[in-house]
């Protein structure tokens, strides 16, 4: 976490009550943060020995640190929940019993409560992990559990972005199933254009290229025409923007269907 000194306290609450008497520990990563959050790290730690803090000097960004938190832990179980609380840490014994019963990992599903232009993106990106076969439909929800050596090997490839689903993606744990989020809160997160980008690419080094390669293509492209649509102030750039989109969403899922 950056700067989220006055989430820490409240977050170490909800967690505490979710777990009730269950053995568990809680690992807080400071992302090089400038207010106070290592010194309220350093107070719940002082109080609750099942506290403890991981301190990065510089500001590495939430996928480092989330792997960096991933391996401070020794426990067989990992979970992740952001310090925010957009999702309910009362949905984290969910996720940890899916592994306990042998899954390799459980993946949180939010409802749809995000601004248009952050939804539409993420259902974009989204869609083309379900062409991949693996059925998973929130990628991006930061509420999941892994097995310890599913978390290990996560850790241990760095590309795949910070989502820890990815790791069924690289073939890293090959059983996975999906928990309904109960509830969600607004959230000052979230994931960029450019880190899903990055994600596709990441996928496509490891699956190799395909006609679905081809149509993820068109697909983002054809939202890019849709934002373009929904601001152009030129007389005819708006429909023309929107037919053009539409033509190559239409394009690239026939593509993705006969592929």
């Amino acid at each position: 976490m950056l700067d989220g000194g006055h989430l820490v306290r409240g977050a170490h609450e909800a967690i505490t009550t979710a777990f009730g008497d269950r053995p568990f520990e809680v690992v807080f990563v400071d992302d090089g943060s400038r207010d106070d959050t290592w010194a309220q790290v350093g107070h719940l730690a002082a109080e609750d020995p099942r506290v403890h803090g991981l301190r990065l000097e510089h500001n590495v960004g939430q996928a480092p640190a989330i792997r960096e938190g991933i391996a401070a832990t020794a426990t067989g179980v990992v979970a992740t929940l952001d310090v925010d609380l957009e999702t309910d840490p009362r949905d984290l014994p969910l996720l940890v019993a899916e592994v306990e019963a042998g899954h390799g990992l459980a993946s949180g599903r939010r409802s749809s409560s995000r601004r248009w232009h952050r939804e539409l993106a993420s259902r974009t990106f989204n869609l083309y992990v379900r062409w991949t076969g693996l059925g998973l439909h929130d990628l991006g929800c930061g509420s999941n559990a892994v097995r310890r050596d599913v978390a290990d090997a996560y850790v241990a490839t760095p590309d795949l972005g910070r989502e820890l689903p990815t790791a069924v993606l690289a073939g890293l744990s090959p059983d996975v199933v999906e928990v309904a989020m109960r509830s969600q809160r607004p959230s000052g997160s979230q994931v960029s254009t450019a880190q899903l980008v990055g994600l596709w690419l990441a996928f496509e080094r490891r699956r190799g290229p395909s006609l679905r390669s081809l149509a993820t293509l068109g697909l983002v492209g054809s939202t890019g025409l849709g934002v373009v649509a929904s601001r152009s102030s030129a007389p005819h750039g708006r429909p023309l923007a929107a037919v053009a989109g539409a033509l190559a969403a239409g394009a690239s899922i026939w593509v993705a269907v006969t592929a």
